[in-house]
């Protein structure tokens, strides 16, 4: 009798060794599948299933990044579903093409940057001077390589049409094992700006007569350099390449914690061609382009 590769693993296996943050973590992940009744029985155990191996996996191989992207998807759906209005949630556990939120015909996909081989542990050593204006680099390169892997699976879905090509298409990405480090927590979100418009650096211009120095904008970049001397847009929103991106959402609370506005912000593209209404997602701070030109904040309620 063929062995079901779903079966359910025994939990002693998933808790053990396991550190305290995961084990608190993976325990509220699993009530809030256990509480979501926009999944069927199967899909419930399934993705339960899934949170154990990731367990397992940071045991024996010290590998969190399928966590990670297991508690995105899961948090996303307690905080998609307290919102008003309608809901579909994709059935992992039947393996089909498409987005794994359909929220009022906005068609969202999850997505977890990783840290991968970028070096962006070799600044978290004791006693070291740490350069982070170069790890904010490496984490804002792996972002945005997170974004432009879409393309590919966006054209996919559309072409068997899992996805509408005429619909709201939105990426809400996770920084996942990254979301600890500081410059993801600055007010409003301002640094994602970074990659989506190239903003760079605050600049003053010092007033003589008062002795003041005035707050004048950001300079602009285009692209970073990473350490093999490749560059790498930084200006997503300002290529209609991805126009395709209607939005994006931005998220990065550590372990245990609900997505909420301190730690959660949505950047509207300019150049979409299906652009979606802020009126959505009017819990959390919005950053649009206005008929100016100008990059401009409005607030949650």
């Amino acid at each position: 009798m063929r062995k079901d590769k779903n079966k359910s693993i025994d939990e002693s296996s998933c808790q053990r060794k396991l550190p305290a943050i995961y084990k608190k973590d993976s325990e509220m992940l699993k009530l809030i599948i256990d509480q979501s009744a926009e999944l069927p029985p199967a899909e419930k155990e399934y993705r339960k299933n899934n949170v154990c191996k990731a367990c397992d996996q940071i045991v024996k191989k010290g590998e969190a990044h399928r966590y990670y992207e297991l508690a995105h998807e899961i948090r996303t759906l307690e905080y998609l579903k307290k919102k008003s209005g309608v809901l579909t949630v994709s059935n992992d556990s039947k393996h089909k093409s498409g987005a794994d939120f359909i929220y009022n015909d906005i068609y969202i996909e999850c997505v977890t940057s990783s840290k991968g081989e970028s070096g962006f542990d070799e600044y978290n050593g004791l006693n070291q001077i740490v350069d982070y204006s170069k790890k904010k680099d490496i984490a804002l390169t792996r972002i945005t390589n997170s974004i432009s892997s879409k393309k590919r699976a966006y054209k996919k879905q559309t072409d068997n049409g899992s996805i509408p090509k005429k619909s709201p298409y939105v990426i809400f990405l996770s920084c996942g094992e990254m979301s600890a480090d500081a410059f993801f927590t600055t007010e409003n979100g301002i640094d994602f700006a970074g990659i989506l418009f190239g903003i760079n650096k605050p600049y003053f211009v010092y007033d003589p007569e008062s002795e003041i120095a005035k707050f004048s904008g950001y300079t602009i970049r285009k692209s970073v350099v990473k350490d093999n001397n490749s560059s790498v847009d930084v200006r997503l929103f300002a290529d209609e390449e991805n126009a395709f991106i209607s939005a994006i959402i931005f998220t990065a609370p550590e372990l245990c914690e609900k997505y909420s506005w301190r730690d959660t912000f949505l950047f509207i593209n300019p150049l979409a061609n299906h652009p979606i209404c802020i009126e959505g997602f009017s819990e959390i701070d919005c950053w649009v382009v206005n008929d100016h030109r100008e990059l401009v904040l409005i607030e949650h309620q």
